[in-house]
């Protein structure tokens, strides 16, 4: 008999979280130079057809990106939603509370930055998460 290896089961990954780990990326490493398709310029050098060009990421916008992270893992261990991994549902209030409490603090450094709009809807998903918490603890204490 052939030996048959298991097949390995591949992450599925959406689109948002690629666009997401290219824009980590790129803040990690400096992109080389690469001719643009079409009129020989690099990639460095603007084209008449960008918006604006690229700039340094700062450290609000990863703390930004990782107030987003934390909340979703916090959604995650809530059992509101799925794993992303696993795609199953599973609870660990621990790790939620801990997930929240760092979105909440998150939110409050970011407060300076933000725009009345994002203000409030940062605002709102803190208040989102901590109602949830609440609500969770409530049903595993009945049962």
């Amino acid at each position: 008999m052939a030996d048959k290896k298991p097949k390995a089961k591949r992450k599925r990954t959406t689109s948002k979280k690629r666009t997401r780990a290219k824009v980590v990326e790129a803040a990690a490493t400096k992109a080389e130079p690469q001719p643009a398709a079409d009129t020989g310029a690099t990639a460095e050098e603007p084209r008449a057809t960008e918006e604006a060009p690229a700039r340094p990421v700062d450290v609000f916008d990863i703390m930004r990106f990782s107030l987003e992270q934390f909340a979703a893992i916090a959604w995650q261990k809530m059992g509101l939603h799925p794993d992303a991994f696993t795609g199953n549902i599973e609870r660990d209030l621990a790790q939620a509370k801990v997930a929240i409490d760092l979105v909440a603090r998150l939110a409050e450094a970011l407060d300076p930055e933000l725009e009345e709009e994002d203000r409030r809807r940062v605002q709102t998903l803190v208040s989102d998460l901590r109602i949830n918490y609440v609500r969770q603890a409530q049903k595993t204490s009945e049962a």
